[in-house]
């Protein structure tokens, strides 16, 4: 097997003075995840729960989800309440 090359003559120096070229406006969601979304099929997650049961997360739905949403739109409305507003609701109560 043939040696390989190092491709830096001085990693210490190379470590200092390294930089993240990154522009000034960057959104890590909308210009990194935003553009992996294009793939319908890109897998961001996947996960076994307690119970055994897989669950796979797309890039696309990481992107769906996390645009903002009308209150009136999003299925936990009640996680939006003040402390003294859910103290209000009688026990049991459904918030849908």
């Amino acid at each position: 097997m043939a040696a390989t090359q190092a491709n830096m003559a001085d990693y210490e120096a190379e470590r200092q003075n390294f930089q993240w070229e990154a522009p000034e406006q960057f959104n890590f969601a909308s210009d990194v995840v935003g553009k992996w979304a294009a793939d319908p099929k890109k897998e961001a997650m996947w996960g076994i729960g307690p119970d055994g049961q897989e669950r796979h997360v797309t890039f696309s739905e990481f992107h769906r989800k996390s645009k903002p949403q009308p209150p009136e739109a999003q299925p936990h409305a009640s996680a939006r309440l003040l402390p003294s507003q859910l103290l209000e609701r009688p026990r049991g109560q459904e918030t849908r």
